[in-house]
């Protein structure tokens, strides 16, 4: 039951990281990052979906919706964004998301001996290292300007 509840744990994240990128997505100028944005919400969404699948199959019930902390967070997002945090701030704010979402998978990745769940657990984490490299080279676009 110990890899259900790190799964559970990172399928809660990814629906919590969903909603961020959704309210992201609300709120930036630029319509390309609106669609990044949008595109990295459908990824979270996906991810939640199969460790929920995983989860059911290991004899747990799957979550439907993220965190206490994950609506709180978004909320913030939605209160910064409306007092202008703009689009260089909201890229920085995913960013953020992006590299927290790295480390959990990688610890989850360390200690888990499921190869269902290890595929599972690496593939989200190639996608959080992709999206990370992809903040990072936005984030450096706009420093530069």
């Amino acid at each position: 039951m110990e890899a259900a509840r790190a799964l559970i744990m990172l399928s809660q994240r990814c629906l919590d990281a969903a909603k961020h990128y959704k309210r992201a997505a609300e709120h930036a100028d630029q319509e390309w990052l609106e669609r990044f944005f949008t595109a990295q919400s459908a990824r979270q969404e996906q991810m939640a979906a199969d460790l929920a699948a995983r989860i059911v199959a290991l004899g747990a019930q799957a979550p439907h919706r993220g965190t206490i902390g994950g609506e709180l967070e978004a909320l913030a997002l939605a209160l910064e964004s409306n007092l202008g945090l703009g689009d260089r701030g909201l890229v920085e704010w995913c960013r953020r998301e992006a590299a927290s979402e790295e480390a959990d998978f990688s610890r989850a990745l360390e200690g888990n001996d499921d190869p269902a769940c290890r595929a599972l657990l690496q593939r989200g984490l190639d996608e959080a290292r992709a999206a990370l490299a992809e903040f990072d080279r936005l984030h450096a676009a706009y420093n530069r300007a």
